[in-house]
């Protein structure tokens, strides 16, 4: 017997967990042993697992920890930084403003004068040089070893470590690929480059490959320096090699090179698809993020702001109303929520640092969620009442409406929205035909029955959402990565609400 721990990081929390594991019988539900949430603002992830390692030993001190398994969509959090400025980029001759003239553009309407998004990386970090394969794989042009060695001390002086390698059609023919991969490693540069194929459609657009080769270099900081505080909170408790890394496709040795840092930004959901891959489709109401997705469905390529990227990735559509969405008072008068989202630092008004009231404020006042509360001073629940009799006193409507009935009228029009949101991204094949939705995620138990009944009460009746009734307990990425990543792929427990 021994203990297998899984790491959840989110954007501002990370979440551990640990299963007894049996080394002779697996069974269909190990048991679970521990699990934490931990706000990152307050405690960082060497703290948090140092802490739980140590809880762990003094409930358990005849059994050792055997592996840790992580999973992670913090990097999400960083696409809103320029990203690249530090990574390098040698392409084929000629193919230099490639991606940026191929950027998605940013309306999706008419526009004479249409702005594109910015591509990934640095322009002036990107050297052309002289090589050439052609949509066969043969040589036309050797490879200009000198001029990569002449860059070597330029890239230097601009102390850039990472270089990404795009060669056209250096997938069918990865000679050139590896030759320069070959000198500026032994220049000391991390290299970044697309994986050979063994076959491949000549006609195939390389481009989804590029960025997702520039996203990996861009990312690799950021791992590493995440990388580096996991290995710490583990120490003395477990070797680098028993620490694993889930990239979306399978967990790794934390230290692995093979790592895909964009796939591992769908690991979570791909996770999730896999515990409830006999589910059409998934409503995940998370701490952190809501959407849907259908586990059944991949996707062969990720539409990113910096244009389509290599895939597979998993088919999920983003909620608009996301926990964090604030309130706001409309043009037309009316106390709604806005598209804009605070995110958790400095989090919700209860929380007692913001200003501006979210969604969050608004469940927590009416329905409760009791573990938010550990964060949650007496000050930052009332300033939420406070700031909503502000606002009521310049909409007439609610002007002579008492807190109670302000905050019930405003829970039925978030109630509105979800349900008119969740029945306009669901399938149409699902709502003619009536099946089960599963509903998971820590908001999940307190939101299904107001969210059934507020189905019922329009055209999409046939719906059923299904509880899974882990949710009750810990947030539903958690509970799967506990599951799938050691192998143990048990049906959810239900609990049908209708």
């Amino acid at each position: 017997m021994s203990i297998v721990v899984g790491l959840q990081i989110g954007h501002s929390f990370f979440e551990i967990i640990a299963r007894l594991q049996s080394e002779t019988k697996k069974t269909k539900s190990p048991p679970f042993i521990f699990f934490q949430r931990f706000y990152l603002s307050q405690t960082n992830l060497e703290t948090g697992l140092k802490k739980s390692f140590q809880i762990l030993a003094e409930l358990h001190p005849q059994i050792a920890v055997s592996e840790l398994r992580a999973s992670s969509y913090l990097f999400e959090k960083i696409f809103e930084t320029r990203l690249g400025g530090s990574v390098a980029q040698l392409v084929t001759e000629g193919f230099q403003d490639w991606l940026r003239l191929r950027q998605p553009v940013q309306q999706s309407y008419y526009d004479t004068m249409a702005s594109r998004f910015e591509a990934l990386g640095s322009q002036e970090n990107i050297y052309p040089i002289k090589e050439r394969i052609s949509a066969g794989g043969k040589v036309l042009e050797a490879l200009d070893k000198t001029q990569i060695l002449d860059l070597v001390p330029l890239l230097k002086d601009k102390k850039i470590e990472k270089v990404c390698l795009n060669f056209l059609f250096s997938n069918l023919n990865s000679d050139h690929l590896l030759r320069a991969k070959d000198i500026l490693e032994t220049a000391g540069f991390q290299v970044f480059m697309t994986a050979p194929r063994s076959q491949q459609d000549p006609r195939e657009d390389e481009a989804p490959q590029w960025r997702k080769n520039v996203l990996n270099a861009c990312l690799s900081g950021s791992f590493q320096e995440q990388k580096a505080e996991i290995l710490k909170g583990c120490e003395g408790y477990l070797q680098p090699d028993q620490v694993f890394y889930f990239d979306g496709t399978r967990p790794q040795v934390v230290g692995s090179p093979s790592i895909s840092l964009a796939d591992s930004l769908f690991a979570s959901t791909s996770l999730l698809n896999q515990f409830y891959s006999d589910q059409s489709e998934v409503l995940f109401l998370g701490l952190e993020k809501w959407f849907i997705s259908r586990p059944k469905n991949l996707l062969p390529q990720w539409n990113s702001i910096w244009g389509a990227m290599e895939g597979p990735v998993p088919e999920t559509r983003q909620l608009e109303l996301q926990p964090t969405v604030l309130l706001r008072k409309s043009p037309l008068g009316e106390l709604t929520f806005s598209g804009d989202k605070s995110g958790f630092e400095p989090g919700p008004m209860i929380f007692g640092k913001s200003l501006r009231p979210t969604l969050i404020d608004l469940i927590v006042q009416h329905k409760g969620l009791d573990f938010l509360k550990t964060w949650s001073p007496a000050a930052g629940l009332g300033r939420f009442e406070n700031t909503l009799l502000s606002y009521a006193k310049e909409i007439p409507d609610l002007r002579k409406k008492n807190i109670s009935e302000i905050k019930t009228e405003l829970y039925e029009h978030f109630l509105d929205l979800l349900s008119f949101e969740i029945a306009l991204k669901i399938s149409k094949e699902e709502k003619d035909a009536g099946k089960k939705i599963m509903l998971t995620g820590v908001f999940a138990p307190v939101l299904i029955h107001d969210i059934q009944k507020r189905f019922q009460q329009t055209n999409s009746a046939a719906v059923q959402f299904v509880l899974c009734k882990n949710s009750q307990e810990i947030s539903a990425l958690t509970h799967v990565m506990a599951h799938v990543m050691t192998h143990v792929l048990g049906q959810p427990t239900e609990t049908s609400i209708g």
